[in-house]
Parts: structure tokens; sequence; C-alpha cells
């Protein structure tokens, strides 16, 4: 018998080193110990090609450079057949990219088809890759495993603009090679530095490829809770970045003041900018952010610079405001929509104060004393009249958790806001009283969305300025609000309540937050009612919540009627739901069936439908109640098919297991109706 010769083409090439970014394309489920590992398919070595560039210095077209086939000169051996032309590899650079970027494009559109259509539900969308904007990332790694060439263009910048997109890959995605890799490869086209929630998987290390000579194009950069940021790396990351628009960077150790003067120095364009709590910062480092030159009337319509200052500021938790003029700061940004100061203990009521009112030049003088030459000077006797200052650009401002802020200095900012619509003073306490808090609302014309958490010192003057009248001459009331959160508010009665939830009160009010107040059942209902048909309106969900009060919501939950109008929760739909053990969410295939078999099914099954947008959110003492039911019940129904599908168990295991259920959840069965406390299947644990 005569061996058989091994062809040089026959020979396997040595496997490939692992990639850093393979991880985003390993399956998620390992192999079981007790089953062999999966066969390792090593990457084929690419056909030996050359591909002359496309571009209009060059218009050489693609040369193949395919090998001969092999002429067996042996009798007895068969002749390999010659490999099939690389028809991908002979396209212009730019066409193959096209390729690359329809993944992200069918991925993208399949999924939002799949939403627009109802088939994004359940189990499928709490899946790992289900979101169509991860899956086609995914999708161009798992193309990067094929050769060289497809490595180098899915990691293409045209591809990865925004990097490495952990907000929708998620933080654990990527390793700190993986995310070198990233950079590396679209180090010049990434315009969108997404780095939230990374933790230590970014660092200094990871970074490096941006910190080159020549600078970037790096347009917003978000370090959320990225921890392994040093000092040094952020100003580096600062300093290469000229045409930087947004910086995120709440929370940071390594923030400092040195950072915002180089803001200063290098992002002229800066407009957005979160340091809230960062410890190492104080707030008179705020000054030193660049803002737009002063401007005369000769040269109004000149640019007379790149600066056109911050439009949005979020300072929340700094050290140091009541040291600052925060009139200055809004002075020097006239531009300014969004101010956070929340959480700031320094603010009182004297910074408010300043911030309107502006004192200005004495203009009374009298002789001081005569100088060596006969001149007389002059020293002001006292100051000269006071301005109040107005921000009509301003639109949300957040003053929540400043203890020391009082109804008082509310009252210098009446009409110093005209355009407001986002207010958020929660978190005050007894402090904010009635008085000048009525005055300022009521100067608050276009308001949108109100925050009075804790307020248990206000009463009903305060609420009922929210309620629109117009007549000819005048107009107030806040007849655009839709989102109102009164928590905790105990002075309120239900009558204001009402008088602002209800049919003459505001139109759009679609959100209520009552919890621990008076709010009675006949108004929770008549709110319900209507907000639904709002909410409809808006394409927006609507909610009321009650928390803390076990005699409201008691009506709403025994009420058969409504059973198809509420759910006890606002769920969502996303791979993230798995940290909340998943919402209640309807399978696709659960929609057939007339609307009385179909909640008799939902009871069976624990399906509380928590993400159907048409419902009315409405959360109570007897709403939580519902969840815990129902998730006992789903919990209860997948052990039972676990256990079909595992088989019988043996009788001591079953008994332990009883017992186990007896000691831990304790669950009535659902054929029982509310007892007449309004306690429905309640987990006792």
């Amino acid at each position: 018998m005569v061996p058989r010769q091994v062809h040089p083409q026959e020979v396997v090439a040595a496997a490939p080193p692992r990639e850093p970014v393979d991880d985003l394309a390993a399956p998620a489920a390992p192999f079981s110990p007790l089953s062999p590992p999966p066969e390792r398919r090593d990457s084929p070595e690419p056909y030996d090609f050359t591909t002359c560039p496309s571009s209009p210095f060059d218009e050489a077209p693609p040369v193949l450079v395919a090998p001969q086939p092999a002429v067996s000169t042996s009798p007895g051996l068969a002749t390999l057949p010659p490999p099939p032309p690389a028809y991908f590899a002979v396209l212009p650079r730019e066409l193959q990219l096209a390729v690359f970027a329809a993944v992200l494009d069918v991925c993208e559109d399949e999924w939002r088809k799949d939403v627009r259509e109802g088939r994004w539900a359940g189990k499928k969308a709490s899946e790992r890759w289900s979101d169509g904007r991860a899956k086609g990332r995914r999708e161009l790694v798992k193309l990067g495993r094929v050769c060289r060439a497809w490595r180098a263009l899915s990691l293409d910048g045209q591809l990865w603009s925004t990097a490495p997109a952990s907000t929708v890959l998620g933080g654990d995605t990527f390793t700190h090679e993986g995310v070198a890799a990233v950079l590396h490869e679209a180090g010049g086209f990434v315009t969108t530095l997404d780095a939230r929630s990374m933790g230590d998987t970014l660092n200094t290390a990871a970074l490096e490829p941006l910190f080159g000579s020549s600078p970037t194009r790096l347009a917003k950069i978000d370090l959320t809770g990225c921890t392994s940021i040093t000092s040094l790396a952020l100003s580096r990351l600062i300093t290469v970045s000229p045409e930087l628009v947004e910086l995120v960077v709440p929370g940071l150790d390594c923030v400092s003041g040195e950072h915002l003067r180089a803001l200063a120095m290098h992002c002229p364009r800066l407009a957005k900018l979160d340091v809230s709590r960062c410890p190492n910062l104080t707030a008179h480092w705020l000054f030193a952010l660049p803002y737009p030159p002063p401007r005369s009337e000769s040269s109004a319509g000149i640019e007379l610079s790149e600066r056109r200052g911050l439009k949005s500021l979020n300072a929340s938790g700094l050290a140091g405001v009541d040291l600052v003029d925060v009139g200055m700061l809004l002075h020097w940004h006239p531009a300014l929509v969004t101010l956070d100061l929340s959480f700031s203990r320094g603010l009182d009521d004297s910074v408010l104060e300043r911030l309107v009112v502006r004192p200005q030049p004495s203009t009374s003088v009298g002789p001081s004393q005569v100088a060596p030459g006969g001149s007389v000077t002059h020293v002001a006797v006292g100051p000269g009249p006071a301005t109040r200052r107005t921000y009509p650009s301003l639109r949300h401002l957040s003053l929540s958790g400043c203890k020391r802020v009082t109804s008082s200095g509310l009252h210098h900012l009446v009409g110093a806001f005209p355009n407001l619509e986002i207010l958020e003073l929660s978190r005050i306490g007894a402090n904010l009283r009635t008085e000048g808090l009525a005055r300022f609302l009521a100067s608050c014309t276009k308001l949108r969305k109100l925050d009075l958490e804790d307020a248990s010192e206000t009463t009903d003057e305060a609420l009922l300025a929210l309620v629109p009248f117009s007549n000819a001459t005048t107009s107030t009331g806040a007849p655009n609000l839709t989102h109102l959160l009164i928590a905790n508010c105990k002075s309120l009665t239900d009558g204001a309540m009402a008088a602002v939830a209800l049919e003459h009160g505001c139109p759009k009010l679609r959100v209520l937050e009552a919890d621990g107040t008076a709010i009675s059942d006949r108004t929770a209902k008549a709110f319900v009612r209507l907000a639904g048909a709002r909410a409809r309106a808006a394409q927006l969900p609507a909610v009321l919540s009650v928390l803390d009060n076990r005699t409201t919501g008691r009506r709403l939950s025994r009420d058969p009627a409504w059973a198809t109008t509420l759910r006890p929760r606002n769920g969502q739909r996303g791979y993230w739901t798995r940290a909340v053990e998943h919402y209640h969410d309807r399978e696709p295939d659960d929609h057939a069936g007339d609307s009385g078999a179909k909640a008799e099914r939902d009871r069976a099954k624990g399906v509380l439908d928590e993400c159907d947008p048409a419902r009315v959110v409405v959360r109570s003492f007897y709403s939580h109640l519902a969840v815990d039911a129902a998730r006992a019940m789903r919990d209860a129904r997948e052990e039972k098919e676990r256990e079909a599908a595992r088989g019988p168990a043996p009788p001591r295991d079953s008994l332990l297991r009883s017992r186990a259920l007896s000691d831990s959840q304790i669950l009535r069965p659902a054929r029982l109706t509310d007892d007449e406390d309004g306690r429905v299947a309640c987990v006792i644990s």
C-alpha cells in the first residue's frame, strides 16, 4: 500500500492567539463539566491576495493573486481543485465597510420592527443580546474572528464612532485588552467615549491609544462609575479633546480644580458638564470654566470666539457654594438651561438673594481729603440702588436637599425665571413654608414638572397657585404641568389635591406621586380615569403613587373592572431587568382569546402585564402585595415544570422540599378571593 503524501496546501496552520475582543463574541452559557469541551474551530488562514487602495490618488484596479492549481506527478493521487476566488477581498475597502455597516443596520432594524409589532416582550426581551444595537456589535466581533483582514474591518473607526458603547453592551462586556484594542483601531474616528459603569475595567492603560500626538475627535466623554481613572489620565484626555462638548464625571475622586482649568484652556466648545458629588472639587473652581467673551453693541453680530458658554451644569453636592456668587456664574453663561445645585450644604437664602439682587455702584460721593497737588478726592457715601436680574434662558432648576433654604429665600426668586419648566425642591423639609413658595410658583406659569417631596409644612395655598386661571388681562397657574410630586406633604388636604389633579385643575397632569398624604380613594379613582386619557393623548405613561397609605388604593385593587387598565409598576424591557428579577411581562403568544379568557389565564399564570404602556401605573400597598403574589405563583409554576421535566423526586426529598416551602413561602390558593381587609395572596417570609 502506497502511503498517502500530504500536499502542501493541506497543512493546517497553527491556531492564532485569542484576540482581546473575542469575549464579546463568546457564548454566554458555559459547557457542562461532565461533557467534553466543545471542539475549537480555529480561524482559517486568509487567501493570498493583494488589494490596491481605492482612493482618488490611485485608481489601479484590485489585483487578485491566487495560487496555481496543484499538479500531481505521482500516479494514483487526485489533483486538488483550486480554491474559490475571494470576491469580497477584491472589493474596495469602502464597499467592504458598507457591508459591515449593513450588519449593524439590519440587526437594529429587525429589533425595532419586533418592538413595533409586539414580539420583543417576555423572556425574549430579557435575553442577553436581544437588543438589536448590542446584537449588531456582537456580530461585528464574531465576523472579526474569520481572518485578520475581517478583524481590521470589524474594528474600523467608521463602525465604532461610539466606543466602547457600554450603555448598550453593558459595563462587564469588555476586558482591559478589549477596550484598548477597540480604541487603538478606531481611535481617530471615535466621537463618543461611552464608558458608563465600567468600574476598574477602564484604566490608564486602556486609554493609552487616545494619548497620541494628534488631537482626538471626542465630543462626548462619559466616565460614570470608572473608579480606576487617575487624575493624570483625565488631564491628558481633556488636553487631547479640543472638540469636547459634553463631559460627565460624577462622583470621581480624581476630579479636581485643575481639570476645570484644563477645560478652560483646551475645550472652548464645552456645553454640558456633570461634576456632581466630586469630593475633591469645590464650587469656586466653576468660575474657571470657559465662558463667552463679553458683548458690546458694536460686536453684537460678530463671533468673537468659539466659546458659547455652558448650557447644562450639574454641580450637585459640591462644597463652598455659599462662598461663590451664583449670579455672576449665570451672568457669564447666559445660555445656561439646566442648573443643578441640589444637596449643597452651604446654599442658603443669602445665596439666592445675591442670585437676583445686584447692587449698583454708588453715585453719591463726598469730599474726603485734599491731595498735595490741591485736588480733592471723593469717596462713596452710601450704596446705590439695587437692580433685579432675570434669567430667561433657564429651564431646569434643582435645589433639592438644600436644608438651609427657606420660603424667604424663594421669595427673592419671584419673577427671576420666567421660562422655568422643571423645579425640584424636594428633601428641604419643614423650612419650605407656604408664603414664599406660593408666590414663587405663581410666577412660574410654564412649569411642567414640580417636586415638593417632604415639604411637611406646605399648605393648600401653595398647591392652589398651580391651578390655571385666565381672563382678558392676566393668566396664572401652570396649565402645562405634567408631573407633580408631593410625597409626605402631610399638611395638604384632599380637596387641594383634587382641585389640581381633576377636571378643573391642570389639564395635562398624568404623573401624581402622593405617598403619605391625605388623598382619598375617590380622588385617586377620578385621577386614574383622567390620567389614562391624558397618557394616550401624550403617548407617555401615567402614574399614581399612593404608598404608605393603606386607606388609599384598596378599592382600585379590589374592583375587577380595573384589572385590565392598571399595572402595579412601570415595567421596562431589557437585559438589565434581571437585576429586579424581571418585570411581569406578557409573552407575545398570550394575546389570543377574548378579554375574559385572557384575564382568567393571567390570574392562573400570575401575569400582571407591567410593561403595557396603555395601562395606568398605580403604586400602593395593595399593588405591592399583588406583585409578591404573582412572583410566588410564577416561581411555583416554574418549579412544577422543572420537577415534571426531571421526573418524580424521592419521598424524602419531597418532604424536605415541602417543609422548606412551608417555612419560607406560604401562598394562598389563587381561587380564594380577597378578604375584608383587602389582603390578596400575601407572601409570608
